[in-house]
């Protein structure tokens, strides 16, 4: 039983993690956040670009610069901020949509590939 209960802490111990972003400027002038773990190690990087259109992109990567995907920013027609994400193979992977209602609070509605509602705070 003491064994059980040093291996369940070791493992609970193992799942915490803890990320650090810090944002720098590229070389390009572009807004660069690096992502790193609790030890120091790189586990991806986020670069901010303005496509043709001159909306926000921002290309993610991971810790060895391969791209993990897109998160593009737009304006829908009644004003609201929508992301649309893809992988590194461009294929969608969901969107989401901030709202703010009647006091201002900002909503943040998630949405699959499909347009179904995942995540709705």
């Amino acid at each position: 039983m003491k064994f059980l209960s040093c291996a369940l802490l070791f493992v609970i111990g193992l799942s915490v993690q803890a990320q650090i972003t810090t944002y720098s400027t590229n070389p390009w002038g572009q807004t660069q956040a690096t992502h790193t773990d609790a030890f120091g190690r790189t586990i991806g990087t986020s670069t901010a670009t303005t496509d043709p259109w001159g909306n926000t992109q921002i290309n993610h990567t991971d810790a060895y610069g391969l791209s993990t995907g897109t998160s593009t920013s737009t304006t829908d027609p009644w004003g609201n901020t929508r992301v649309n994400h893809t992988d590194a193979f461009g294929i969608s992977t969901g969107t989401t949509t901030y709202t703010k209602d009647a006091w201002g609070n900002v909503k943040a509605v998630r949405t699959d590939a499909l347009g179904r509602v995942i995540d709705d705070k």
